[in-house]
């Protein structure tokens, strides 16, 4: 005991510590976390190859990683991919009192896309951003070859900002899969458009808690479709949805509990649907709040312009909606409402213009529960 109590501290660290080279079991139950070894393309992609082979979740410590070429990913997941953060929508850059987020920058070419997902399924990223730097073509690419394609994709606390596209699924109409992602909490920033879908299987998407501002196009579903979105806000943008191709297994889109703000990213009023499909879609909107934002009286007044444009082949179903501008533009197809709060009476000359389709609102009412005559036009 005397000698015990006479050993300097280094060596009790030195007979508690292991042999060097060894490392101690990790606890029973424990994730092992692996770090990239360089903060650019090349160790992102050497990192996910580690976790695809060895297992663990990927970790980006926060900080920059200037991304000068397209991480590729090709036939890899299910993986986790983790930050420590997204930064904030109005300070992204995290400076001042705010925690550094773990920020993926563009700095290749003009026109490049920061992250190719290539026939991989099962990846998770979370907390993180991606910034285009304002030069960025894509940010998130998910592409397939012939018999395979991605899907299974969430994205979780995860800000897109600064590019022309957030997330583009598929090349080509005929390309298989892109599909079955999920968007839990996912901000669009400053993006021409948020989410493009350009092939006819990339269909169920399904976002909650959604946020686009400063957004050209936040949906923009040319083919494909089935997406859900529930608990959004929008502000600073120009069009939420726009349908192209549809089809009866491909065509259904539904919003719950919304909160846009109706003006546009150049600062003229916004639109929340523009449905002239081929085949043909279903739209729904429940619980959506309008309200308004600045708008930049220098420019042409667009107050006409309607906040819902469908075709022949489009239906609209809209319940319990709070609308600014009472506009609806009609080429054919059919509109239904029901319990809505309209600033006008809707039976106002000028608030919609059809020229074809069926037009069904029922119990409309004042902002302050006064009730308006029921509307039914049928062709």
């Amino acid at each position: 005991m005397r000698f015990a109590r006479s050993l300097p501290a280094v060596l009790w660290l030195l007979l508690i510590l292991p042999a060097a080279g060894q490392i101690a079991p990790a606890p029973a139950g424990s994730t092992r976390f692996l770090t990239p070894r360089s903060f650019d393309a090349d160790g992102i992609e050497e990192l996910l190859q580690r976790v695809a082979r060895f297992g663990g979740v990927a970790h980006l410590p926060g900080g920059v990683y200037r991304i000068h070429r397209s991480i590729r990913v090709d036939g890899l997941g299910p993986i986790r991919i983790e930050g420590e953060g997204y930064g904030d929508a109005s300070n992204p850059e995290g400076t001042g009192f705010r925690s550094q987020p773990t920020r993926l920058l563009w700095t290749g070419e003009p026109g490049g896309t920061l992250l190719q997902l290539d026939n991989s399924v099962g990846l998770s990223f979370r907390q993180m951003q991606f910034d285009g730097g304002g030069k960025a073509g894509r940010l998130v690419h998910l592409r397939s070859k012939p018999g395979w394609g991605t899907g299974n994709i969430r994205f979780t606390s995860v800000l897109f900002r600064a590019a022309d596209v957030a997330i583009q699924c598929g090349e080509q109409e005929q390309d298989f899969n892109c599909a079955d992602n999920i968007y839990d909490e996912v901000y669009f920033i400053e993006c021409r458009t948020g989410l493009r879908t350009v092939n006819h299987q990339s269909v169920n998407h399904h976002f909650r808690s959604l946020v686009v501002h400063r957004v050209g196009v936040a949906l923009d579903c040319q083919r494909g479709g089935n997406v859900t979105v529930e608990s959004w806000t929008a502000g600073a943008f120009d069009l939420l949805l726009r349908v192209g191709f549809g089809g009866v297994y491909a065509g259904t889109y539904r919003f719950t509990g919304g909160r846009p703000e109706m003006n546009g990213w150049t600062r003229r009023h916004a639109r929340l649907v523009e449905a002239h499909p081929t085949d043909s879609c279903d739209i729904v909107f429940e619980g959506t709040q309008e309200t308004t934002g600045p708008l930049n009286d220098a420019l042409p007044d667009n107050n006409a312009d309607p906040v819902f444009h469908i075709g022949p082949r489009a239906a609209l179903t809209v319940r319990n909606h709070s609308h600014i501008r009472p506009v609806l533009k009609m080429d054919g197809g059919i509109y239904r409402e029901e319990h809505g709060r309209w600033y006008y009476d809707p039976s106002t000359p000028g608030s919609f213009d059809i020229t074809g389709g069926e037009v069904e609102i029922r119990s409309p009412r004042s902002m302050i529960g006064d009730r308006f005559a029921d509307i039914v036009r049928s062709p």
